[in-house]
Parts: C-alpha cells; structure tokens; sequence
C-alpha cells in the first residue's frame, strides 16, 4: 500500500511542474493604431496570462508627398518585468517595404532568439524566444497593415 501510495505522489508531484516550450501570446491580443490620426499612440493592456503589456507605435517625423500613410514607424512593446522589444517598419501605400533596426533587452530571464522578417507586404513580425531558467517561451510582436489602420499583435 505504501508503494502504491508513493507511487500516486510522485506521479502528481510531476504533473506540478512543466517543462519545454510554452505559447506564451495569443492571436487575440492585438492593439490597433490609426494610420491617418499618426503621431505617437500608446497602449497600455493585458495579455491572456494577465501580464501588463505597453505597447507604442511612433510615426516617424517626415515629408511624405504621396499619402498620409507613408512613412516610417517604430514599433515597441515591453511586457512588464520581463523584456522590452521593438523595430522599425517603413510603409509606403499601405503596404510594408521594410523591415529594419530590431532590439530587445531583456529585464528578467534571457533570450535564446530573436528574429525579425517580414511576412508580407502586409505584415512584419519579430519574434522572440525568452527563457527563463529551463522554460522557453515564444512571444512576438507582430504588425499588420489593414483597412487605414496598423494591427499589432503580441
């Protein structure tokens, strides 16, 4: 009996505690800026685990002589107490021609990647794989243009 008993410990005892990789975003956590309003915008949210998200988008001071939606925009977002993000896109009629200058720093933890591409020409994603300890975790920060507004999703 005492075997038995041990045994069911152990197994719960296991179950208690998770290792590998974890989806730490979902598709549902997304901020929308508005294209012809520009300027800075902050967004100040929770993502579905209840962590604080702080996410900015800064349109970049220009002469654009085309369209109120060209030019260049810095993306940020910073989950608190954990890491801060960010990189720069350039749009040019509502599309993503450029992808450039990504950073990451990361506040507790580490990061194992970071990678930023451009999906699309409507869509620019970095991706950042932070650890901490044994746990891996994939967050993002993506960016998607759509109907005069930019999407971002974390």
């Amino acid at each position: 009996m005492k075997k038995i008993l041990l045994v069911l410990c152990l197994f719960f005892s296991f179950s208690l505690f998770k290792s590998g990789e974890v989806q730490a975003s979902s598709a549902d956590d997304t901020v929308y800026y508005d294209l012809k309003k520009g300027g800075t915008q902050e967004f100040i949210t929770s993502d579905s685990e209840g962590r604080t998200m702080h996410i900015v988008v800064e349109e970049i001071p220009g002469i654009s002589l085309f369209s109120l939606n060209n030019g260049s925009y810095r993306i940020s977002g910073k989950k608190t107490g954990l890491w801060e993000a960010s990189y720069y896109i350039s749009v040019t009629n509502e599309t993503i021609t450029r992808t450039y200058s990504p950073s990451a720093t990361a506040i507790t933890g580490s990061f194992s990647s970071t990678y930023l591409r451009l999906d699309s020409n409507k869509q620019a994603t970095y991706y950042l794989g932070w650890k901490m300890g044994i746990l891996n975790y994939n967050h993002y920060l993506q960016a998607t243009i759509r109907s005069g507004s930019l999407n971002i999703t974390y």
